[in-house]
């Protein structure tokens, strides 16, 4: 899938270093939620489980500009039955954000979604991370409800923000 030189492909197997590179940069815990470093073990198990969309319930790709990674974007927790999924999306380096390409490739998911028989897409964001709210907003999503928190594992609470999207064709 592309759009402007920006291109989506599953991951595979050349990308472990990369999407371990993007799991384990603590900068980007703070948006995702992730406490703990990944090993290269977990990134090839999620890979390989990636192959099996309706056992594993996720889709992940990774973002190429000009052939280059730039990030990934994901859907997971998916509801076949419900008809929706939970979509993430993380340009790696600081110099590459802020440009349009983590919208590109929301848009360019939303076309995968529908694919996959998806009705709606979902994103729980950090109440306090404007980029991203302002990323999904753009993209025209809806805020839908704000729980008074996510229980991480050390017992801390952070309030999200809960923004839905349905799709058309």
């Amino acid at each position: 899938m592309a759009s402007e030189n920006l291109f989506l492909r599953e991951i595979n197997l050349s990308d472990i270093h990369f999407v371990l590179e993007v799991e384990n940069n603590r900068e980007n815990w703070e948006v995702s939620g992730t406490q703990s470093e990944y090993m290269i073990d977990d990134i090839v198990a999620l890979v390989e489980s990636l192959k099996d969309v309706k056992n594993n319930k996720q889709v992940r790709y990774i973002i190429l500009k000009d052939n280059r990674r730039i990030g990934t974007v994901d859907i997971a927790n998916i509801d076949f039955v419900k008809g929706i999924g939970s979509i993430g999306v993380i340009i790696s380096e600081k110099k590459n954000r802020k440009k349009g390409f983590a919208h590109s490739a929301i848009i360019m998911m939303e076309d995968i979604a529908l694919d996959l028989g998806l009705s709606g897409l979902h994103a729980m964001i950090y109440a306090d991370n404007e980029a991203s709210i302002n990323l999904f907003l753009k993209a025209g999503y809806e805020k839908n409800s704000s729980p008074d928190g996510l229980d991480l594992d050390n017992g801390d609470y952070i309030n999200v923000e809960h923004y839905v999207k349905w799709l058309k064709r």
